[in-house]
């Protein structure tokens, strides 16, 4: 059965711009989902200064999967870019985080759906917002336009493309 996602990717190493690209062509060709939409990219400051800007960005897939094997394949798209484990909030290459999974509320060991922190970031919810204006938090019941309404980071977070 389809179930639909919504992922975030983001980066500030490297080429950040091509290797979303070329993340979601690999992911898109090994069948792991298939894109669905895509938001702009967006530039955002780190959350720790001292850190190239980000790069991030949104999209609405379809997969086959269980949640739990989306997110081994993300981590293994995320380490074919380069991405090291090297502490909360550091520069990476790559990262691929599910945002949320066939609108299910998930808390295991390896894996709470929807996010634990996108109702905070702005380079979540404003590419959500782009992609999905209908959005509904599983959770908290909030809509998507209320979540932005409610953002305090101070990222200043603009369209780069």
């Amino acid at each position: 059965m389809e179930k639909k996602a919504i992922l975030a990717l983001g980066g500030n190493l490297g080429e950040p711009q091509k290797t979303f690209h070329e993340a979601l062509k690999r992911l898109n060709l090994r069948a792991v989902f298939q894109t669905l939409k895509l938001s702009s990219i967006y530039t955002s400051r780190p959350l720790i200064k001292g850190q190239p800007d980000y790069l991030n960005m949104a999209l609405l897939a379809q997969t086959r999967l269980t949640a739990e094997e989306l997110l081994n394949e993300l981590k293994v798209c995320e380490r074919e870019f380069g991405r090291e484990h090297t502490g909360i909030w550091q520069p990476r290459t790559l990262d691929i985080d599910i945002i949320d999974f066939n609108g299910e509320a998930i808390n295991s060991p390896k894996l709470t759906i929807p996010h634990k922190e996108m109702e905070k970031r702005s380079f979540v919810i404003i590419p959500l917002l782009e992609i999905l204006p209908e959005y509904i938090h599983p959770v908290s019941g909030k809509k998507i336009t209320q979540l932005k309404m409610e953002l305090q980071d101070d990222l200043d977070i603009s369209v780069f493309i």
